[in-house]
């Protein structure tokens, strides 16, 4: 859990890399889960940061920190970010947001990079 000042809202987004994308197999570290980035004071500046710890974990072969000044601008669509090898749609690493404040509970929110989008791409909105 994160440690906070006494009566702010606070969120640490953290990266947890158990699998290794290439081989599918287990990663044996002792730094399975990471910071990304400093502690956000802002909720407003949650959004933007969520994004770029996603296409960190979607894109292993650059280094994570390389996302956090990411301008979205910059991004071609189709073209993997940052010299990226691969960016893939999916995969078992995960982002964790861990939110604490005085007017919300401690949550520990865990997303699986590709897999909401794909399931929403799949989802057919029939109207009556």
């Amino acid at each position: 859990m994160i440690k906070t000042i006494e009566g702010v809202w606070s969120c640490q987004i953290k990266i947890r890399r158990e699998i290794d994308d290439e081989t599918g197999r287990a990663i044996h570290s002792d730094q399975v889960e990471v910071p990304f980035g400093e502690i956000i004071y802002d909720p407003k500046a949650v959004e933007e940061m969520l994004r770029k710890a996603q296409l960190a974990v979607l894109n292993p072969s650059v280094p994570s920190d390389k996302f956090l000044s990411l301008d979205f601008k910059k991004i071609e669509s189709g073209v993997p970010p940052l010299g990226s090898k691969k960016q893939y749609s999916f995969t078992q690493n995960v982002v964790i947001l861990e939110i604490s404040g005085p007017s919300a509970l401690n949550l520990t929110f865990i997303d699986l990079p590709g897999k909401l989008s794909r399931l929403f791409a799949s989802l057919t909105v029939s109207r009556s």
